[in-house]
């Protein structure tokens, strides 16, 4: 797989638009639209802010490996996650910016009545 399959696949999966993509990683709108539109190549650091934008390894984003990656969350790899965890991340993963944010939201404030209500915010 080329990284400009890999970079449509991830667009399609995550429901994103250039300018989504553009915007979470970092970038310029017109560099994102020259991948699509004529086939550039991404530099090292563009990659490395894509990768991070879409929390796999560059490898991965490369069409190198199939393998997404682990994912560092609060220094925990992916292997550390409950099962519970890892579908959440991977819904999660699924929906577009606004619903993600929409989703941050809510969590946000369960987990600050599960504080003010006694129970322990977790770190």
């Amino acid at each position: 797989m080329t990284f400009l399959e890999r970079l449509k696949e991830l667009q399609d999966e995550n429901q994103l638009t250039i300018i989504e993509i553009a915007k979470g990683a970092g970038l310029p709108y017109s560099t994102i639209a020259s991948y699509k539109s004529r086939g550039s190549i991404p530099s090292m650091i563009q990659l490395i802010a894509l990768a991070n934008y879409f929390g796999c390894t560059v490898d991965y984003l490369i069409g190198r490996s199939d393998d997404f990656g682990n994912v560092n969350v609060s220094g925990r790899s992916s292997e550390d996650l409950t099962e519970n965890e890892r579908r959440l991340l991977e819904q999660f993963r699924l929906m577009p910016e606004a619903r993600q944010r929409t989703v941050l939201d809510m969590v946000d404030g369960l987990a600050e009545s599960s504080v003010s209500a006694g129970g322990k915010k977790r770190a």
